[in-house]
């Protein structure tokens, strides 16, 4: 016995003391790389220099600076870069390319890097680990341009607040035994063909990640016959083949959304499953049930869609409603005040804040806590006219769908741009269609549309519809765009607000913000714009996620620019209106 305590306290003695002599180092290009690395000053000129060097428990930071070369870690390391904008590793152009620009071992951190990868074949990743456990972190990381972001065989990694751009596949994990539990969770990932891909027999979490392609396969595919978790992700495609793939899993899928185009299928289904809470809008096919024995789908969204279910005749508990998304044009899929999805969801799961779930990725034990934005209904389009002899003229439109939808405003004037108010305002009409008597006016007429809600929110007009006389026998009908910078809504605003402008032709458009003194507080735009109405939202206390963040703004009146260039590299239009913020 006392043999076997003094081989107990020889261990112990030696696990304290490989925790004690954890050493921090340091990487700096301007270092005297003088090693063993301890301070700034001596800090290596290279991460491998630096990783050789270091023993188990030990961490390293990285200061700014590019560093041409790979990385190979070893077990029990955390490497920390100084931010994903300014400390890059970069394998390209080395003179041995390797598959892997980051290889991990277990019980590694990797943290605050940009990894820009050689990608000329099929197997360069940006960061790979194989047979890592669960203590293996990922996050902060902005990984692009390699075949393969993150690569993982045999792993229960924690894949966490990545950003993965213009990639094959964004995150793909494969296994070796059943009892691995990998998490991803809280991933961008954009331009990829595959988003998030994870094969049997994991047991993966995958929660609260954002998968956006303009022209892609999969979303989200796991095919893993033990239970696995996924929940409270949004895949947002141009046109794909599947949105989210769920093959041979019998665990929760909830929460989660698919907003675009699916040529196979948004939501595909194998096994028993239970699936709650989804949102399915904007495209072609909606959910598919491959095996229907045992698949339970109810309270979920199905908007939009040519082929709604298939192979599945949905219970009266799933809706097909108008989900009244924030604004869905930029990507903003937060609920309205007044959406049917609101405590809509399965009643025994639960939001954040204890009441009964919403539908779509903020709602759930997941999603957020917000405040609902009471916003105007959208702005009529696709103005159809016609016009019969010189007597009547009749439009018909797209008609709104949102719940709280009420009313049309019909203005009209002889003057083209008019502002829409009471002097100009004709009538109120309940439907998308209304003619007008134009004999005997004698004089070019303008028209203009907005659409109102039950709380009397009225939205922006629509394009001007102008009846011009040409002196001969019958006047012509046809719509007018104008560049416009519309007031921002709500004004005064805390902390959000949504700043409209209107293109008459495309264009590059630069949409700022100033303080009162003409100091930049930040670009909103600066991008290659079509034609039409556009919206982008304003916060006060900066952008969240892998944007920018801004110090919060004092009360006060702040300024917004708007400047469109056209095709001929000439300056079409330019407007600044005033914004108030109060706190």
């Amino acid at each position: 016995m006392k043999k076997l305590f003094l081989i107990f306290l020889l261990t112990l003695t030696y696990t304290i003391n490989l925790t004690t002599n954890a050493e921090v180092r340091f990487v700096n290009k301007t270092g005297s790389s003088t090693p063993p690395y301890t301070s700034w000053a001596t800090a290596a000129d290279s991460i491998q220099k630096c990783i050789n060097i270091s023993q188990s428990g030990d961490t390293i930071y990285v200061a700014n600076g590019t560093y041409k070369e790979y990385v190979r870690m070893t077990p029990n390391i955390s490497l920390i870069g100084s931010g994903i904008d300014s400390c890059v590793i970069d394998t390209r152009g080395l003179t041995l390319p390797q598959f892997r620009a980051v290889i991990i071992k277990d019980s590694c951190l990797v943290e605050g890097f940009q990894i820009v990868v050689h990608y000329n074949t099929e197997n360069f990743a940006g960061i790979y680990g194989n047979g890592v456990g669960k203590e293996t972190v990922i996050r902060n990381n902005l990984i692009k341009d390699c075949t393969i972001g993150i690569s993982f065989i045999q792993t229960s990694a924690l894949v966490q607040d990545n950003i993965i751009r213009n990639t094959r596949d964004g995150i793909q994990i494969f296994p070796v035994f059943s009892d691995e539990y990998p998490i991803v969770e809280r991933n961008y990932i954009s331009d990829s063909e595959f988003g998030i891909s994870v094969e049997w027999p994991l047991k993966p979490t995958i929660t609260n990640n954002t998968i956006y392609f303009q022209e892609g396969f999969s979303g989200i595919k796991v095919f893993a016959p033990e239970s696995s978790f996924c929940a409270n992700n949004i895949v947002i495609v141009e046109q794909a083949v599947d949105g989210i793939s769920y093959e041979d899993t019998n665990g929760p899928f909830f929460n989660n959304a698919v907003i675009g185009n699916c040529s196979f299928q948004a939501m595909r289904f194998w096994k028993p499953n239970e699936i709650y809470n989804n949102i399915v809008a904007d495209g072609d096919r909606g959910i598919e049930v491959v095996d229907n024995e045992g698949v339970v789908i109810q309270y979920n969204n199905v908007w939009n869609m040519n082929t709604p279910y298939i192979n599945y005749s949905p219970d009266s508990t799933n809706l097909s409603e108008n989900p009244m998304f924030v604004d869905k044009n930029n990507y903003d899929f937060h609920l309205q005040m007044f959406s049917p999805l609101i405590d809509a969801g399965n009643p025994t799961i639960l939001d954040k804040d204890g009441s009964r779930s919403d539908l779509g990725i903020y709602g759930g034990p997941l999603g957020d806590i917000y405040h609902y934005l009471d916003l105007p209904p959208a702005i009529p389009e696709s103005f159809i006219t016609n016009i019969f002899g010189d007597t009547a003229i009749s439009v018909s439109w797209e008609l709104n769908t949102e719940a709280d939808f009420k009313y049309y405003n019909i203005y009209r004037d002889s003057i083209s741009g008019f502002i829409p108010d009471s002097i100009t305002f004709l009538s109120s009409i309940d439907t998308s269609y209304f003619e007008d008597v134009i004999k005997g006016i004698g004089k070019n007429i303008y028209y203009k549309i907005t659409s109102v809600d039950s709380q009397f929110n009225e939205s922006i007009a629509g394009e001007e519809i102008a009846v011009i006389l040409t002196g001969i026998d019958s006047p012509t009908i046809n719509t007018i765009a104008h560049y416009n910078l519309f007031q921002n809504y709500p004004n005064p605003f805390n902390p959000e607000t949504i700043i409209g402008y209107r293109l008459k032709e495309p264009g590059y458009v630069k949409l700022t913000v100033y303080d009162i003194k003409g100091e930049l507080i930040e670009k909103l735009v600066n991008e290659y714009k079509d034609k039409g109405y556009h919206e982008v939202k304003f916060t006060a206390y900066g952008s969240e996620g892998w944007k920018n963040k801004l110090i919060g703004l004092a009360s006060g009146i702040y300024l917004y620019k708007l400047d469109v260039i056209d095709s001929r590299h000439i300056p079409v239009y330019s407007q600044i209106n005033k914004m108030i913020l109060v706190k």
